[in-house]
């Protein structure tokens, strides 16, 4: 939150990923943030910024013994959107796509899925806010994706200054970090 409120000449909108995302399609914003042009199509097109850190997706079951075994074939939830780089080309599984990763994370409490796809982040704050004490398994040394969080632009001389300022800030922050 830090990084948002030292950008300066920005209005903010805290929408849901996937009306930004519409948004951002649609050029009703100029930028969109946590982002990354890993896959976007035409990159060229867009600017990124440094990214802020790096979130790693995993799969989660509630049976530990699941983690060894083979997806394939199996009810894999996810939230709906997220690609998590093709996993549906590696994993050929049955995929159920959810709204929230609250519900993600319920079918798996509930048995109706055999394992989900997340976020470590957003898995965790799922899990606060429904309540859940305990993340279901996953192997902290193998994530299944990873991805920068960054802001992307489209690509103009505008939004190059403004990526310029936004990389500063980071820079700023990372130093402050250390």
């Amino acid at each position: 939150m830090n990084f948002i409120r030292q950008l300066e000449d920005s209005i903010l909108d805290f929408v849901p990923m996937a009306r930004a995302d519409r948004m951002f399609e649609r050029k009703l914003v100029d930028c969109i943030f946590p982002a990354s042009t890993a896959q976007m199509r035409n990159k060229e097109r867009f600017i990124q910024s440094k990214p802020l850190k790096t979130i790693y997706a995993y799969i989660f079951v509630k049976n530990k013994a699941l983690l060894n075994q083979s997806l394939a074939d199996k009810n894999i939830a996810l939230k709906r959107g997220l690609g998590f780089g093709n996993i549906r080309n590696r994993i050929f599984a049955n995929y159920v796509e959810l709204n929230t990763d609250e519900l993600v994370l319920k079918m798996l409490k509930r048995e109706r899925v055999d394992a989900i796809v997340a976020y470590l982040p957003d898995l965790i704050a799922a899990q606060h806010k429904i309540g859940e004490r305990h993340l279901p398994y996953y192997n902290k040394e193998q994530p299944i994706y990873e991805a920068d969080e960054a802001m992307v632009c489209y690509k103009n001389a505008q939004n190059e200054k403004y990526i310029a300022n936004a990389n500063k800030i980071i820079d700023a922050l990372k130093m402050h970090e250390k």
